[in-house]
């Protein structure tokens, strides 16, 4: 498995047990790690083929919503049906569209939200520089780091912006 179904594991408990939620939470795929997982298992495979691979899964990922999700899908199988050797590449359709780990960021992202992991990836890159000084922790520390972490953000007040703002470096990069 390339996605990590321990740590899924653990959040939906979590979620669940600690955060009073009624449903399980979405656990959504950051394309990046999708493709870098892909990469790493289509080097057997020719030029071509990875072209193929690749067309199909930016299709998968540049879906308006859920039914054209589904179309591009129907038709990835379909096309690596017809090869052989992407007939091997099953990897794809167990990992990353039927199983566990099939809701991918882009498409799940209701109207209007970010459709990439970009906070996400701001958050962690923080509470690592923050929180952990990019250490490994073991789960009960970093739980109790989490903690600390929520109960910070959730007293520092910022206001939320109703219009967008330039910021100055954008400003100074416009008037050259």
């Amino acid at each position: 498995m390339d996605a990590d179904a321990a740590q899924r594991s653990a959040i939906e408990s979590i979620a669940v047990q600690c955060l009073d939620v009624e449903s399980q939470p979405k656990y959504m795929m950051c394309f990046f790690h999708v493709m870098k997982n892909v990469k790493k298992r289509i080097t057997y495979l020719s030029e071509s083929k990875n072209r193929i691979v690749f067309r199909h899964i930016y299709r998968i990922h540049y879906a308006w919503d859920g039914v054209e999700k589904k179309q591009c899908i129907k038709e990835a199988i379909a096309d690596w049906n017809k090869d052989r050797d992407l007939k091997e590449f099953g990897y794809f359709l167990k990992q990353w569209l039927t199983g566990r780990f099939n809701l991918w960021q882009c498409v799940e992202s209701p109207m209007g939200m970010a459709k990439t992991n970009n906070p996400i990836e701001n958050f962690n890159g923080q509470f690592k520089q923050q929180h952990t000084q990019r250490r490994l922790l073991r789960l009960n520390t970093l739980f109790e780091k989490l903690l600390e972490c929520c109960s910070l953000k959730s007293i520092l007040s910022i206001t939320f912006e109703t219009t967008t703002r330039a910021s100055v470096e954008t400003l100074r990069a416009y008037r050259k």
